[in-house]
């Protein structure tokens, strides 16, 4: 009788069915005000490309690119002071050091691009909450716009991406924006991160 009760109660239940405790999906993520927030975190972290960007403020400016000047590190060894340089030689274009201004920032737009869509999801309890959560809406604005800045200042006019990408969608209808409506985007992105960061002030 005992094993026929237990079995009863248990066999509705599929043993198997658990949530990972070692990861967290996009779903779990927007269900926690904490993880929504370590989230942004590691949005900022991706603002140069990738956690060793340093926030995309390197100590190797543009023009160390070019003979205007010299980074401290190495400088006998750059293609331009040696005379070596050829049509495929992309100097610091060609390995990590200028990462920060290059089509990779994409991926982080992404990142803020999915966070944007979700965050007003969160759940909160209290004001504090609320406040948070209004606060790290603007953040991503401001992340955003600061990753379109680096890509605008290298090529001008770019792709502009203001909602993550759905599977099958048709990426050929995305157009190229011109300087003005590259600038424009920008510029609105800065807007709303100071709307919703200067009224909690």
């Amino acid at each position: 009788m005992m094993l026929a009760l237990i079995l009863a109660t248990t066999s509705c239940e599929d043993v198997l069915d658990q949530k990972a405790v070692d990861a967290f999906n996009e779903e779990s993520v927007f269900e926690d005000i904490n993880l929504t927030k370590a989230y942004l975190g590691r949005c900022y972290d991706y603002i140069g490309v990738d956690e060793n960007m340093l926030l995309g403020l390197r100590e190797d400016l543009l023009a160390g690119a070019t003979d205007e000047v010299l980074c401290i590190h190495r400088p006998g060894s750059y293609p331009s002071i040696k005379g070596i340089m050829s049509p495929d030689q992309l100097g610091h274009f060609g390995d990590w050091r200028f990462n920060w201004v290059t089509w990779g920032l994409y991926a982080n737009i992404k990142n803020v691009n999915i966070f944007l869509q979700n965050v007003d999801d969160v759940p909160v309890e209290t004001v504090p909450e609320e406040e948070l959560k209004e606060r790290m809406k603007g953040e991503a604005h401001f992340i955003r716009a600061f990753n379109y800045t680096n890509l605008m200042r290298s090529y001008g006019g770019v792709v502009l991406i203001s909602e993550p990408f759905e599977l099958g969608q048709d990426f050929l209808s995305i157009n190229r924006s011109s300087i003005d409506e590259t600038l424009e985007f920008i510029l609105k992105d800065c807007d709303a991160a100071i709307n919703l960061i200067a009224y909690l002030l």
